[in-house]
Formats: C-alpha cells, structure tokens, sequence
C-alpha cells in the first residue's frame, strides 16, 4: 500500500512583512494588518473573516502558474509560482477578489462561484483543466486521490454549520510534534482549505493541508463524519474536482 500521495512539487510559499517566516500558502489574515493602514476596511473585514474561498483559489491559480510554467497573466502583470513578499500575494489576491466578485461577511464564497471561475480563468490562460463542485460524499476521497496523483491541489470545504446545536461540533486541525504525534489545534467549521498530500498511518487516513499560511492535518474519518452527520454536509462541505 501506498504510504503517500502528494504533489509533485513545492506549495506556495509567501515570506511574512512581520517575521523572516515562510508561510505554507497563503493566509487571510494578511489583510488583518491592512487593516490598520488601508482605507478600504469594510473590504478588508471581508477578506480577512470570511476569505479562505478566495486564498485557496488564489493559491490554485498561482500553483497551476508552475504547473504550466508560464504565469498567470492579469492586468498585465505576470504572476508566477515562486516565493512572494506578503504584497505581492495581496496585490494577486486582491486581483482574483475582484475577478470572483468579491465575498459576503455572512457567507464567504460559494463553491458553485469557486467552480464557475475557475473555469473561467482556465480558459483565459488556456489551461486544459475544468472544475465542477463535487455533491457525492463516497466519491471525495477517490477524487482528492486522483486530483494529487495529477499533480493538482484540491480545494476541500468544511461545511458551515447551519443550526445552533451543530456550531460547538466542527472538525479538528492537528498538528505534529517532533515525535511525529498529532495534536490537536483547532476546532473548525465553514471553511476552505487547500489538500496537498494523503498520508497512510497504520489505521488512519490523513490529508495535509494549507490553512491560515500554516500545515495542518485532517483525519479522514473525522471528516467524513462530520458532512454524513450534519445536515446538507456532502455539498456544503466537499471539494472542487479539477480534471
């Protein structure tokens, strides 16, 4: 049995204004800081609180820029997959904020939009691939399977939660100590994040993934409980199939 399935190359990394860190991908909490200097705060609130959408598709576009070695071309500047300034990824997001249409503080961006524009920028940049939003719960798996072994991140969701007695059950984001044990970090629900990797350990499933410029870890069957048990859970809380 396999041990692993991930990307064939390095994800998106962006050096912090604040710190000398390399953060795993981009992170919403960017515009926290921006915030503090720009005037456009009610936009900025937007992105910061309900952006994770627009961050994974971001990170998307700029690793298909690597995948196809050519860039992504907006507004005449080339976008390329390598390690950005914290402003240079700002700059790219607030580009691919507008091309999406910007996001609502209640609900973020939806997954049907996500697929709709990427589609949309894949036939700008001329790449091969289409996207629809997945709805089938046995089908999420196989497909994050098939979309690594492509060599291409999967945008999977964590279903909001849509009555009160579901908001205190999300699911858990692990870290992983220098033993190699997993700790968890965070309870989280209604959000996006970007797959790169399946881990095989003894008995359980594990996806790294990028969230908040950070790697976490998600156990499978944590997941998978989670959108069976709660209510429209299979398609609020799927994954972008890209093939």
């Amino acid at each position: 049995m396999e041990k692993r399935i991930g990307l064939l190359r390095d994800y998106i990394k962006i050096k912090r204004a604040d710190s000398e860190e390399t953060t795993f991908g981009g992170d919403q909490n960017f515009f926290a800081a921006a915030q503090r200097v720009r005037e456009a705060v009610t936009e900025d609130v937007n992105k910061q609180k309900m952006g994770c959408g627009i961050v994974a598709l971001s990170d998307i576009f700029l690793y298909f820029a690597g995948k196809y070695n050519k860039g992504v071309l907006l507004q005449g500047v080339n976008y390329v997959n390598q390690k950005l300034s914290q402003s240079e990824y700002c700059t790219f997001y607030d580009k691919i904020y507008d091309f999406v249409g910007g996001v609502s503080l209640k609900n973020g961006a939806s997954g049907i939009k996500l697929w709709r524009k990427f589609n949309r920028m894949a036939r700008l940049q001329g790449w091969k691939e289409r996207a629809r939003w997945g709805i089938s719960r046995k089908k999420i798996l196989p497909r994050i399977k098939e979309m690594l072994r492509k060599d291409t991140p999967v945008v999977l969701c964590m279903p909001m939660a849509l009555f009160k007695k579901d908001k205190e059950k999300g699911i858990w984001f692990y870290g992983r100590n220098d033993k190699g044990e997993y700790i968890p970090k965070t309870c989280v629900n209604g959000h996006y994040v970007v797959v790169t990797e399946l881990l095989y350990e003894k008995e359980d499933i594990y996806l790294v993934i990028s969230s908040w410029g950070k790697q976490y870890f998600i156990k499978w069957k944590e997941y998978d409980e989670l959108i069976k048990t709660r209510f429209l859970g299979s398609v609020l809380g799927n994954l972008l199939y890209i093939r």
